[in-house]
């Protein structure tokens, strides 16, 4: 009995669980909510899907793939074990789909065989497989799986390079334009520099001129040219 409850609630509760009222509703609403479009019926009863792949991967003695648990939880089986039918429609169909798009996500099959499925995918989507021996489709999937985590570190290594590339090039791109822009404030500084100069260069003359400290010469006049 639970601590937070009281013993004479606690004994009408188990009254009541017991009697044949509460298991008709608890029937009905068992059988609505696996009649639902989001029920499950399985094999696995009340154990967790984590401990069943344990309990699978121990058994295969390697790691369980999805497809395999699936199956594991979702079969009617015999006494020996042998896997015989679904437990519902859905279950054959929701394997089915789930193969389809592996196959397909894979890139099809190729020579007999599916990429991350090893060479007993048709026989084990078929006849859940019987053909083969675990240790030679452990020995293949262990193949694929390295295989598989050697393209994903290539394709890792190769992003990371493109990604050095990149940022290198944007690097000396920026570099670049704070080099023109460094340049282009000098070139504006020595341009002011330089008219500033000859602005002052000017004052200074009119200055001069205006003082009377200097004439122009003057340009002879068109008469004295006639003379001559």
């Amino acid at each position: 009995m639970p601590g937070w409850i009281s013993e004479d609630i606690w004994t009408k509760l188990t009254e009541y669980w017991t009697s044949v009222e509460f298991k008709k509703k608890s029937e009905l609403a068992k059988a609505a909510r696996l009649s639902d479009k989001d029920g499950s019926l399985h094999t696995g009863g009340s154990i967790s899907m984590g401990a069943h792949r344990r309990r699978l991967e121990k058994s295969l003695k390697r790691p369980a793939t999805q497809d395999e648990v699936f199956e594991y939880t979702h079969m009617k089986k015999l006494k020996n074990g042998t896997k015989t039918t679904w437990i519902e429609p859905r279950a054959d169909t929701t394997y089915e789909n789930f193969m389809d798009l592996w196959i397909k996500a894979a890139g099809g099959v190729h020579k007999g065989r599916v990429y991350g499925l090893g060479s007993e995918f048709s026989s084990s989507r078929r006849s859940f497989g019987s053909g083969g021996s675990s240790s030679s489709r452990s020995s293949i999937n262990q193949d694929e799986f390295e295989l598989l985590n050697r393209r994903i570190a290539e394709i890792i290594e190769l992003y990371a390079q493109e990604r050095t590339v990149r940022e290198e090039e944007a690097k000396r791109r920026e570099e670049e334009d704070r080099r023109r822009e460094e340049e282009m404030r000098q070139n504006d500084a020595a341009f002011a520099r330089v008219t500033g100069d000859v602005e002052s260069l000017k004052t200074q003359l009119n200055s001069l001129l205006a003082s009377g400290a200097f004439s122009l010469p003057r340009s002879p006049s068109r008469s004295n040219k006639t003379k001559e």
